[in-house]
């Protein structure tokens, strides 16, 4: 049950409740805390009014639970609105991140398939991620590289890190190297990976 100051405000004025729930939901030490949460934005309309809110959630649980991809797609189906770039993108994090990388491919291709997300500059790093840890990652990130190069995307430095490490991964040493030079506004993250 949540504590009697938060179902007061969320009763009595949702001005208030704004700044709190995000943060809440961010803090929740236990998945019991975190339920209390995702309760009281139900009931305050705030999981239906705020993807940013609802995005919140969606990490919380991916972070508390023990098998983080199956709580973020299970939310994800769940709510109530239509999810956002934001909340997708933090799904195929957590899909990127799960024991089974491989898990982020099919969600993506059902997601371009429908429409529901289209491949940006924060999409990519988390595909890139699962490729590398794939068992046979060069092909997977062959692929994501041509879907880049097709979006236009390929030379922005958070993809193109991806990429080099996805090539260095897969022992293809002078591809990572390629896209490295092609880079034109290299950042700090994309010299490390190419240095180690």
């Amino acid at each position: 049950m949540p504590s009697a100051p938060l179902v007061a405000a969320a009763v009595g004025a949702r001005v208030s409740l704004r700044p709190n729930l995000s943060l809440l939901a961010d803090r929740s030490a236990t998945p019991r805390a975190l339920a209390r949460v995702h309760a009281v934005m139900i009931v305050s309309g705030r999981l239906v009014e705020d993807a940013f809110a609802a995005s919140r959630l969606l990490t919380a649980y991916a972070a508390l639970s023990p098998d983080p991809a199956a709580a973020a797609l299970a939310l994800l189906s769940s709510l109530p609105c239509a999810p956002n770039s934001f909340m997708l993108n933090t799904t195929l994090r957590v899909l990127a991140s799960s024991p089974d990388p491989a898990a982020a491919f099919p969600f993506f291709s059902r997601l371009r398939v429908t429409g529901a997300l289209a491949p940006g500059r924060h999409t990519f790093p988390f595909l890139l991620k699962a490729a590398a840890r794939l068992p046979l990652p060069l092909p997977v990130t062959e692929q994501l590289h041509a879907l880049a190069v097709r979006h236009g995307i390929h030379l922005d430095a958070y993809v193109a890190n991806g990429l080099v490490r996805g090539y260095s991964v897969a022992g293809r040493l002078r591809a990572a190297r390629r896209v490295f030079d092609g880079v034109p506004e290299r950042n700090a993250a994309v010299y490390t990976t190419m240095v180690s």
